[in-house]
C-alpha cells in the first residue's frame, strides 16, 4: 500500500515538473526500483526526485542549442554518473549488489545510455 502511495504521489508531483515523457521515464526507473530492489516509501522518493532532477537537467541539455553534440554526450554521460552515485546513497549495501548485479535493472541502465546515441541522428 504504501509503494502505491508513493507512486501516486511521484506521478501527480512529477506531472507539474516536467514534460511528460521525461517524468513518465522518471516515473518507470523509480517504479522498477521500487519493485526489484524493495525500496522502502522513503527510499522511492529519494529515487524518485533523483530520476526527476537528472531528467529535468538532461532535458536542458538536450535543448540547448548552443551545445554541440559532442557536448551534449560528454554532460550526459556526467549526469548518468552522479545519477548512479546519488542513488548508491540512498540504497542498503545488500541492494547496491543486486543493482549492480540484476539483469532486469540493468536494462533499465542501457535505456539510460542511449541518449546520446538519439543525439547523433
Amino acid at each position: 500500500m504504501k509503494k502505491l502511495v508513493v507512486f501516486a504521489a511521484v506521478v501527480f508531483v512529477s506531472s507539474f515538473s516536467f514534460g511528460q515523457n521525461t517524468s513518465m521515464e522518471a516515473v518507470q526507473m523509480t517504479q522498477k526500483l521500487t519493485h526489484d530492489l524493495n525500496l522502502t516509501a522513503d527510499q522511492a522518493q529519494k529515487v524518485s526526485d533523483i530520476y526527476l532532477g537528472i531528467a529535468g537537467k538532461n532535458e536542458g541539455v538536450l535543448n540547448n542549442t548552443q551545445y554541440s553534440e559532442d557536448l551534449k554526450a560528454e554532460i550526459l554521460a556526467s549526469n548518468k554518473e552522479a545519477c548512479k552515485r546519488m542513488i548508491k546513497d540512498v540504497l542498503t549495501p545488500e541492494q547496491i549488489t543486486l543493482w549492480e548485479t540484476k539483469p532486469v535493472i540493468k536494462k533499465v541502465e542501457r535505456t539510460e545510455e542511449e541518449a546520446p546515441k538519439t543525439l547523433q541522428n
